[in-house]
């Protein structure tokens, strides 16, 4: 598992959309509430 670490840039019931680091922009599931400017840290399965 690798560390992912960005800021989120929208959120809806249940996921987030984060633009990382490297500047690639993915869609999450989480049981957290986030707001836009928020910043994220998750894991990656792959």
């Amino acid at each position: 598992m690798s560390k992912l670490n960005g800021i989120v840039m929208e959120s809806g019931r249940g996921w987030v959309l984060v633009l990382l680091e490297n500047g690639e922009y993915r869609r999450f599931r989480t049981r957290s509430f986030l707001m836009p400017g928020d910043a994220y840290q998750g894991r990656s399965d792959s």
